[in-house]
């Protein structure tokens, strides 16, 4: 197997060796933020915040606008959450 040089072999050394994670916080994470801010919503929403009251739809609605939301924040994801 032929050996990588420079800065590739380095990031390769330090990546078999466990002492560089590739990766980022989950705080620094757009899908959980997200879905910080629905939980948020909804919560306020549970409590008579707002006091109004929707079309029986709209939870429906919402529930499907969060999980396409949160499909396409996966795809768009380049870094993988270490922690």
């Amino acid at each position: 197997m032929p050996r990588a040089g420079g800065a590739t072999g380095v990031v390769l050394f330090l990546l078999s060796h466990g002492r560089w994670e590739m990766g980022k916080r989950f705080w620094e994470s757009k899908v959980f933020w997200f879905n910080v801010l629905a939980l948020i919503v909804v919560v306020a929403g549970a409590f008579g915040f707002g006091e109004f009251s929707p079309d029986p739809k709209v939870p429906e609605y919402a529930l499907v606008a969060v999980t396409v939301i949160n499909v396409i924040l996966r795809f768009v994801t380049k870094v993988p959450v270490t922690r």
